[in-house]
């Protein structure tokens, strides 16, 4: 019986190898997608930094409960480790490693040794076959002596050199590094010293605010609001009226510095597009962060101050004036806000207009979400006088 070998096609009867343009025209393709990819990550980055510009407030601290104030009054231990002596020995020991490493990565004849380490082995191999006959396996002998032997001497002068160095660096340095350690453990003991004369002031201050002292609550309020970490300038005046009221003057960012007149958009070519966002959905963003601001503030104030149970909150911005050009500060909400409510706000979800219309806030917001001014409160004339804090 006899076998019959036939050979076949990889390709599929009438299919046929891509062609040079058929590969180049998928190249191109596969380079467009890449393109449309990285703009769409570049637009949707921009949109969440956008996102978490106008949402930045509801990174709002959780109001503490009664027996949390009251534990404000317990003395707390030592915040930090307690600091221990340096020990001479092992900061000498230490240092003397610190400069060695130091004086090895400044050391730049390493690359002299290498060649140094090539030469002894073309030496090596130079002598040994030439002296091979006339002295046999004593030819090996000699020829890695005189090919290392300079590798050697070399890496022993290194060597003594840098001990040298380091010795000399050591000895000259170490008097200031002594001292600086010594300087340092003497900080940390003198922090342990003052803590319980720390501690007992921080825990009189803590009594003052629980008991509505007027002038702690307003001071641990400024601290308060002055602490908020905005990605925008603003300031903030308070004002306590009683152990039970508090008043803040808000002095919001302008809506050209948080609210940008242009979005990136990605095309289909794999670039990336500036379009102008529309005067609605400016406004709309700014009137989310503006309001959420209010709560923000409200409740860090209701959380450094125990006993408050009201706060006001009217804000302004700079505007300039259509028929002069003139800017000047207009008031574009007012809202009282009450502890109780402010206690069951959740962050995430919140809407700062809801909280306004329950409060029976003030604001005259228009169609186009754009909040227009309305009269100064009538208490702001007592809190100009009042703490200023900024953010």
């Amino acid at each position: 019986m006899s076998w019959t070998s036939s050979s076949r096609s990889s390709n599929p009867r009438g299919s046929q190898a891509p062609s040079g343009r058929e590969l180049a025209a998928r190249q191109r393709r596969a380079e467009r997608e890449t393109l449309k990819a990285q703009a769409e990550q570049e637009v949707m980055e921009e949109a969440r930094e956008h996102e978490d510009l106008i949402n930045c407030w509801r990174q709002m601290p959780a109001l503490p409960t009664d027996a949390e104030y009251r534990a404000s009054l317990n003395e707390r231990p030592f915040a930090w480790p307690v600091p221990q002596a340096p020990d001479e020995a092992q900061e000498r020991r230490q240092f003397r490693e610190e400069i060695q490493r130091r004086v090895l990565s400044d050391r730049s004849d390493g690359g002299r040794f290498i060649l140094l380490g090539v030469l002894a082995i073309l030496i090596f191999k130079g002598v040994d076959n030439q002296l091979q006959e006339a002295m046999g396996s004593g030819a090996a002998v000699l020829g890695l002596s005189l090919g290392l032997g300079p590798v050697i001497a070399f890496g022993l002068k290194r060597s003594l050199e840098i001990q040298r160095f380091c010795s000399e660096r050591f000895e000259e340095h170490w008097p200031k590094h002594w001292q600086a350690a010594q300087r340092a453990f003497a900080a940390k003991q003198q922090a342990l010293l003052d803590w319980p004369l720390e501690e007992r002031e921080r825990i009189e201050f803590a009594r003052r605010i629980l008991d509505g002292e007027v002038e702690a609550v307003e001071e641990a309020v400024s601290t308060c609001l002055e602490e908020l970490d905005f990605p925008f300038e603003t300031q903030a005046r308070v004002g306590v009226d009683d152990s039970l009221r508090a008043y803040i003057l808000l002095d919001l960012p302008e809506i050209e510095d948080v609210i940008p007149e242009v979005k990136s958009r990605a095309l289909a070519n794999g670039t990336v597009k500036e379009v102008r966002r529309t005067r609605q959905d400016r406004n709309a963003d700014y009137l989310t962060l503006v309001s959420g601001l209010a709560l923000q503030i409200g409740r860090s104030a209701f959380c450094a101050g125990p006993t408050l149970q009201t706060i006001h909150v009217a804000a302004y911005t700079q505007r300039r004036s259509r028929g002069t050009g003139a800017v000047r500060d207009e008031y574009v909400y007012e809202v009282a806000l009450e502890r109780k409510e402010s206690a069951r706000w959740a962050a995430a979800t919140v809407d700062p207009l809801e909280v306004f219309n329950v409060a029976k806030g003030r604001y005259d917001l228009r169609d186009n979400q754009e909040l227009k001014a309305i009269s100064p409160p009538d208490w702001t004339a007592d809190v100009t006088g009042g703490s200023e804090v900024a953010g």
